[in-house]
């Protein structure tokens, strides 16, 4: 079974790592989502309904699955354009990150790939000014990109004070219901660390479903039968 599971193609190998990322990044984002219950519980329970600000020691989770959010997201970006390269005939060895290959990409290499046709139906890569037949990353993955380099090359989640602490904002005075915030420092202003990773993770999670629906491989999931299985040894 074990030959049978790692007897991958390159595609088939690439496709796998993707998937692996994505489902990380859904722990990730599961895990965020829990923080919030708990503080919003935790802070109704105690009364904390006047906008006073709180942390604890839970911080901490918050903090590396805010981190762990942006690796995976960049991961799986990186692994979709390996498989745009070894789909297009390049060295998907050389190309095995999205800004790498973009930045070799052609307008030929556009038409030649659906994955990239999708992104520049997208706005998610786009021809360059002033130049000929070069293209760069724009819209929403540049974005993306920018929030993964800063949070996980420049300065980690929690850095910056407005991060530390977070509070509850009434959504319904009348009916009593409120919301758990938790900023997120980004020009300047403070948003919402989980509004922002939800952004991102419905974008990404629509890029990737379209992805692979234009990709034209099986996108099944395995299932093994007695017919798949040669041998079976005791470990």
């Amino acid at each position: 079974m074990e030959a049978i599971l790692d007897a991958k193609s390159e595609p088939e190998r690439l496709a796998q790592s993707i998937a692996l990322s994505l489902r990380n990044l859904d722990t990730s984002v599961e895990q965020v989502s829990s923080f919030y219950n708990q503080e919003l519980t935790n802070q109704l329970a105690a009364g904390k309904i006047d906008g006073s600000r709180s942390s604890s020691m839970r911080d901490q989770v918050l903090y590396a699955q805010v981190h762990s959010f942006f690796l995976h997201l960049g991961a799986a970006r990186d692994y979709l354009a390996t498989f745009i390269a070894l789909q297009l005939g390049k060295d998907h060895q050389k190309y095995d990150a999205m800004g790498r290959l973009i930045e070799a990409v052609r307008t030929a290499d556009i038409e030649g790939s659906m994955i990239l046709k999708i992104m520049e139906a997208r706005g998610y890569v786009s021809p360059r000014e002033n130049t000929s037949d070069k293209w760069s990353v724009s819209g929403w993955l540049k974005q993306a990109t920018d929030l993964r380099n800063e949070f996980v090359h420049k300065r980690t989640y929690g850095h910056k004070a407005v991060e530390r602490m977070g509070h509850l904002r009434p959504i319904d005075l009348e009916n009593g219901l409120y919301r758990y915030f938790r900023p997120i420092a980004l020009d300047h202003a403070a948003n919402d660390v989980f509004d922002v990773i939800i952004e991102h993770y419905e974008k990404t999670n629509e890029l990737f479903y379209t992805a692979a629906k234009a990709s034209g491989f099986d996108a099944s999931i395995l299932h093994l039968t007695d017919k798949d299985i040669i041998s079976i040894k005791k470990a």
